[in-house]
């Protein structure tokens, strides 16, 4: 470059030269290397800058509309984990050197770095997804069939895939590679399956196992037809049946868990079926029934006596260990037996309930109505011969009187009326004579026809009014 320079005079014009070397600097040549263009989601992957003569870098990652990194840094390796399907990866550097020029046009020369960037993208792929179908419970001696299925996240086919079956995990040499194994098995066996597309590999796994039918009863003792669970497990597919016939089982045939109620001693039976068909060795469990108790009581007497209110209680049903009583609604005894003395008689039967239990629980109530009765013999005070109505003396009763005799004396003690018939009455005379108007004493003893050998009295004294 020659540099000339010029000077003005009123008629002449002055100039000199000098020729001066200018140096020139090129951008940096930009060189960008993926460990992986396309990796699998989820990996790690390394970008190394290999641009020569550069003294700086800053590495600009934007997934979408995100910048998820912008760092300035000197070295020249990034490490990535994208979870976007693509990264758009930007590297700015610049030379170590700085040039000059007038940048802003004002004349004067201005240093600066001579930059340069490059783009590149970096794709994700998504590891297939497996699943499985076919055999998973087998029968000993039945061989097992499963396939599995590749497909991407919209639950597309991958028609470009391999697969790989190994018998452990970390296995170099695979049993089976397409995408259907059928094997045979001594005992339950965890298999696996590789399956590799797009160059990313995605593991899955699958259990095969003997049928082992299991029955489990949520209790084999019941009461005589309660509710009972029975459960069944082990088996791809069961079936149930019974002996004798249990018509609470129509329905539940090849239910996995039934509720039955046999009125009788029952044994059901469970088939397990593996997911090939093939049927294992049956299972039974007998469910034993035991009857509701029936309610027997023992009642002495067998009424509530008015006079004597006190009555005995037994449960004397056969086989219970559990007894409630009500009396009446007035007090409970739990208890098997006992006296209750009764307070209030104002009607003519009390109403008695029990709910006895047997050993298991089985109970059974029974409710009947307890007799009251109200025996009472009474005399009256004073009567009047001429008179149509109370003109003689004698018992008042609703009950029947046996052993009856009544005695009865004047003032001087002397015997003035006698009898044995309850239904006799007094009519103020003696011996054929009328008795004055006075006051007389009377002896009445009588028993109860109930065959109580208890003698009953009363004595008291009657007015005889003329």
């Amino acid at each position: 470059v020659v540099v000339r320079t010029y000077s003005y005079r009123t008629d002449t014009l002055c100039w000199n030269e000098k020729p001066a070397k200018i140096r020139s600097l090129a951008p940096p040549t930009i060189c960008i290397e993926l460990s992986d263009q396309d990796i699998c989601r989820g990996d790690s992957v390394a970008i190394y800058n290999c641009t020569p003569e550069a003294a700086w870098h800053r590495w600009v990652l934007q997934q979408g509309d995100s910048i998820v990194d912008d760092t300035i840094t000197p070295d020249s390796i990034l490490s990535h984990r994208p979870y976007y399907d693509t990264t758009h990866i930007t590297l700015h550097t610049h030379t170590p050197f700085l040039a000059y020029a007038d940048t802003n046009m004002d004349g004067i020369l201005d240093p600066h770095y001579c930059i340069n960037s490059l783009d590149t993208v970096l794709r994700v792929i998504d590891y297939p997804r497996i699943t499985m179908a076919g055999d998973s419970i087998v029968c000993n001696g039945t061989p097992a069939i499963v396939a599995a299925a590749a497909t991407d996240k919209e639950g597309r086919g991958l028609a470009e895939c391999s697969f790989a079956w190994y018998a452990a995990r970390h296995d170099s040499i695979p049993i089976a590679e397409s995408d259907t194994l059928t094997t045979d098995i001594s005992s339950d066996t965890l298999f696996y399956v590789a399956v590799t597309a797009n160059g990313c590999t995605a593991w899955d796994s699958v259990a095969l196992q003997f049928v082992n039918p299991i029955l489990m009863a949520e209790k084999t003792l019941i009461c005589t037809g309660d509710p009972v669970m029975l459960y069944g497990s082990g088996a791809d597919s069961c079936t149930w049946s019974c002996e004798p016939d249990d018509p609470s089982l129509q329905g539940q045939e090849h239910n996995d868990t039934i509720v039955v109620a046999p009125r009788r001693n029952t044994t059901y039976t469970l088939v397990g079926y593996g997911s090939n068909g093939c049927s294992a060795t049956p299972v039974a469990s007998l469910i034993a029934t035991q009857d509701y108790p029936i309610p027997m009581v023992d009642i002495s007497p067998k009424y509530i006596d008015s006079e004597n209110p006190r009555v005995q209680f037994s449960d004397i049903s056969a086989g219970s260990v559990k007894s409630l009583w009500n009396v009446g609604n007035e007090d409970t005894y739990e208890t098997c037996c006992f006296e209750h003395t009764f307070r209030h008689l104002d009607t003519d039967s009390i109403r008695i309930s029990l709910h006895t239990c047997n050993p298991l629980g089985c109970c059974s109530d029974t409710v009947f109505n307890l007799p009251v009765s109200h025996f009472s013999v009474w005399f009256p005070n004073a009567f009047t011969p001429r008179l149509e109505t109370n003109n003689t003396f004698h018992a008042h009763t609703r009950n029947t009187l046996v052993d009856y005799e009544i005695y009865i004396y004047d003032r001087r003690g002397a015997l003035v009326f006698h009898s044995v018939d309850p239904h006799e009455g007094w009519d103020g005379f003696s011996k054929g004579k009328p008795c004055p108007q006075d006051s007389y004493v009377y002896i009445a003893t009588y028993r109860r026809d109930d065959g109580s050998s208890r003698l009953l009295s009363q004595k008291g004294t009657v007015t005889l009014l003329r």
